[in-house]
C-alpha cells in the first residue's frame, strides 16, 4: 500500500469468461499518473488458456509501462517491480503438455 495515497500501487484484474479463456485488465498508480480498467470481453481481443499466462500477460504490461521516464524513479515503482519478479517466475499450475504442443506449432 501506497504512504502517499493509501491504495495498493499495482494491481490485476482477473475474469474467465468461459472454461479455458482468461482475460485481465490493470490498474497502475506510480509516479504522477493512474491507468485503470476492468475486465470485458468486449475490450479484450486476447485471451489466455490459464489464469497464471493471463498474469503473466499483464506483468509484461506493467513493465513496459513502469519503463515510461515519468514512473521510472516513482517511489512506488521498486516494490512494483519486486512483486513483478515474483509473479513472474511463479509455476503454471494449469499448464499442460498439450497446451505446450499446441504453442509450438
Amino acid at each position: 500500500m501506497s504512504k502517499r495515497t493509501g491504495l495498493s500501487p499495482a494491481e490485476i484484474h482477473l475474469a474467465q469468461p468461459e472454461e479455458g479463456r482468461w482475460i485481465y485488465s490493470t490498474t497502475l498508480r506510480v509516479g504522477n499518473g493512474t491507468t485503470s480498467g476492468l475486465p470485458s470481453m468486449r475490450d479484450f481481443t486476447s485471451t489466455y488458456p490459464t489464469r497464471m499466462q493471463a498474469i503473466r500477460a499483464a506483468v509484461i504490461e506493467f513493465t513496459r509501462a513502469l519503463d515510461r521516464a515519468d514512473r521510472t524513479k516513482a517511489k512506488e515503482a521498486p516494490a512494483v517491480r519486486a512483486w513483478l519478479d515474483k509473479l513472474s517466475t511463479m509455476p503454471d499450475p494449469d499448464w499442460t503438455e498439450n497446451m505446450a504442443t499446441e504453442v509450438a506449432k
